[in-house]
């Protein structure tokens, strides 16, 4: 802010008039593009048909692992387009998170907004209470909202005491949210990876230059004792279908199926990985 063109006159009255021009920097937002699927409007019924008739069900060649996943990954990413194709849109960025607003909150919402422009419309006694009324359950919704997602936070962390510090100065707001686009977030994950191969190579060459230096020992092989261990035991599809289901809904840009409608259709994945 910057003060210019200050003046100052007594020709009206016997008090001061200070006149001057204000300067002020106005802050834009920021505008960010995202893109996204519209995971909430799949029908579940025929995603399920068409990833029962899908490849890996009727795939007959001998692969490895890591061809199954590819092949497993493709025709995720293939029916996911088909169901829910990738939409991109751009937005502002605000400093305020309304992530935590559970559904009905964010139906109070739209009501409250929706009698709104109907009293500013109308402008009618009836409206105005209607209006009234949906404001203060709003806000009551709202505050319930946010109440009960803070204290799931707290409850998920209780008993470790540095993760209920980190989640109570995040909750109380002490330090300002840090946003990285997708290229920061491409140069920490390399930057991550780097410093952990750099680690185990150093942990290597520490251990064979402890291996030269010091005198040739033999050591003799641990034995042992018990029944050797030489097949797995049975697992059934309610097994895999339920580690499945209590796989954490992670979100990823190279995640091509969100687990967070997967459990809708782990009907037809436990035969898929016991065949």
């Amino acid at each position: 802010m910057s003060v210019t063109d200050s003046r100052l006159s007594t020709q009206l009255t016997d008090h001061y008039l200070v006149s001057y021009n204000l300067q002020l920097a106005v802050e834009q937002p920021s505008v960010v593009s995202f893109s996204y699927r519209d995971i909430k409007k799949i029908n579940l019924d025929a995603f399920r048909d068409d990833l029962a008739q899908s490849q890996p069900f009727g795939c007959t060649d001998d692969l490895d692992a890591n061809a199954y996943a590819a092949l497993i990954n493709q025709e995720l990413t293939r029916l996911m387009d088909q169901h829910a194709p990738v939409k991109r849109r751009v937005k502002r960025r605000g400093k305020n998170d309304c992530r935590w607003l559970s559904s009905e909150a964010r139906a109070a919402k739209q009501l409250r907004r929706r009698l709104e422009r109907r009293y500013r419309r109308t402008g009618k006694k009836s409206d105005k209470e209607a209006y009234d009324a949906a404001a203060v359950a709003a806000q009551r919704s709202i505050m319930k909202s946010r109440a009960d997602t803070f204290r799931g936070q707290l409850e998920e962390v209780q008993g470790d005491q540095r993760a209920t510090w980190r989640v109570s100065n995040r909750l109380l707001h002490s330090k300002p949210p840090v946003y990285y686009s997708d290229d920061d977030c491409a140069r920490l994950s390399s930057r991550f990876s780097q410093f952990f191969v750099d680690k185990l190579n150093r942990i290597s060459d520490s251990i064979a230059t402890k291996l030269s230096s010091s005198a040739a020992t033999t050591r003799a092989d641990r034995t042992h004792s018990g029944q050797p261990f030489n097949s797995f035991s049975a697992v059934s599809p309610t097994d895999v279908q339920r580690l499945l289901a209590n796989m954490p809904a992670k979100s990823s840009r190279l995640t091509s199926f969100r687990l967070h409608c997967s459990s809708h259709v782990l009907t037809c994945l436990p035969s898929l990985s016991l065949s």
